[in-house]
């Protein structure tokens, strides 16, 4: 049994109805999500009653070619040996035009070729092909686990877009009503960090006390590290 990364990604309401993310390649989609999802395991892995560091983790090669107006098939080297394989693939005519996705083509799993089915690349354009895993926890997740890591995902996914607002906050702006705009803006994302915090941690203690042995229950708690990139339990020995 598995649990497919897309099934953490599907559950997050958040950044996935992000329109800055609208044009942005699978590939680099998943990459974010992947990111997002290290700090949510870190997060729950030792409530988790499942082992949440046996995983596939995302990876991705790229490969480039460049057209001859007659080859349309292209070998993988060194040949992607992981399983569950998804590519994107986009051609260049010229460096200062736009690339184009190839959407129509055909895998060879046995012989690693990536054949053309509609175009021939002309001579000189650019092939670029991404080959991806997008990921797997290598366990049956629950619904609630799953949920508890794609709400969990939202916090460094804030956390980003403050630490992007306060920079751009000592930008050169032609007003002070930018600047106001600006301060409102930081102080609504620090409210939208700290609820999203504390609904996570909600969430996690009530699994732990759910899924806590009978005689365990009530004994443990836990805190939300305030660190964009780091969570630790709370240590019961120290001074804080």
């Amino acid at each position: 049994m598995a649990t497919s990364f897309e099934e953490i990604y599907c559950l997050n309401t958040v950044i996935k109805i992000d329109k800055r993310l609208n044009n942005k390649p699978s590939y680099l989609l998943y990459e974010l999500n992947w990111k997002y999802l290290e700090f949510a395991i870190a997060m729950f892995q030792f409530d988790c009653r499942k082992d949440l560091k046996d995983l596939i983790p995302f990876s991705l090669t790229k490969y480039s070619f460049t057209g001859d107006g007659v080859n349309n098939i292209f070998q993988l080297d060194p040949a992607p040996t992981s399983e569950n394989l998804e590519f994107y693939i986009n051609t260049q005519i010229d460096c200062g035009q736009p690339s184009v996705q190839v959407t129509d083509y055909l895998w060879d799993d046995i012989n690693k070729t990536i054949t053309f089915t509609n175009i021939t690349p002309a001579p000189g354009e650019v092939v670029e092909i991404y080959a991806y895993v997008i990921g797997q926890f290598n366990c049956d997740l629950e619904y609630s686990e799953k949920a508890i890591l794609a709400s969990a995902m939202n916090i460094p996914y804030y956390q980003e877009q403050l630490t992007n607002s306060e920079i751009l906050q000592f930008a050169t702006y032609g007003g002070s009503i930018k600047m106001h705009s600006q301060a409102e803006q930081i102080k609504n994302l620090n409210e939208t960090l700290r609820n999203a915090k504390r609904e996570v941690e909600g969430d996690i203690s009530n699994y732990s006390y759910r899924t806590a042995p009978v005689g365990y229950k009530g004994l443990g708690a836990r805190t939300v590290c305030l660190h964009p990139l780091r969570y630790h339990p709370k240590n019961p020995a120290s001074k804080d």
